[in-house]
């Protein structure tokens, strides 16, 4: 993605851009959008303001790019100005990366073994209790522990 970047930030800025005077606000914005465009596939950009993206992944969630501090690192060293604009597009692209479907995801959580006679307790009182149960556990106290003991769940 790197040598993409450069090739097409060489086409777009002056061969002396380093000895230039620094891209203004306005120019630094679009510079990065002709880069993260390049670089972003299915990524909808457009610029609200200066030093302001809204960037809109394939799957409809909208992002704020806001390039203020990346700015200010490029004015601090305008010679930086490719691995800056590199570095703010690859967390962006991170961003935008579709997220795994929550069906599909595993998150364990740690709770006591009293826990599950709750819950349990619950769905009875909600009218649940012949439904199977929803908790898939796992008991990781001793086995000299009372409370590893195995629970009857419906």
């Amino acid at each position: 993605m790197k040598s993409l970047l450069k090739r097409i930030s060489a086409a777009l800025l002056p061969a002396d851009s380093a000895a230039a005077a620094p891209l203004t606000a306005d120019q630094f914005t679009t510079h990065f959008t002709t880069l993260a465009g390049a670089a972003l596939h299915g990524v909808q950009l457009a610029t609200v303001k200066p030093l302001h993206v809204r960037c809109t992944t394939a799957t409809g969630a909208t992002l704020n790019s806001l390039l203020d501090n990346s700015y200010a690192l490029y004015l601090s060293d305008p010679a930086s100005l490719e691995a800056v604009l590199d570095r703010h597009i690859a967390a962006l692209s991170e961003l935008a990366a579709p997220e795994p479907q929550a069906d599909r995801s595993i998150f364990a959580v740690l709770k006591p073994a009293t826990y599950l006679a709750t819950v349990q307790q619950q769905l009875a009182q909600a009218g649940h209790g012949d439904r199977p149960f929803p908790l898939v556990f796992r008991p990781i106290l001793r086995p000299s522990s009372s409370l590893t003991q195995p629970m009857e769940c419906r």
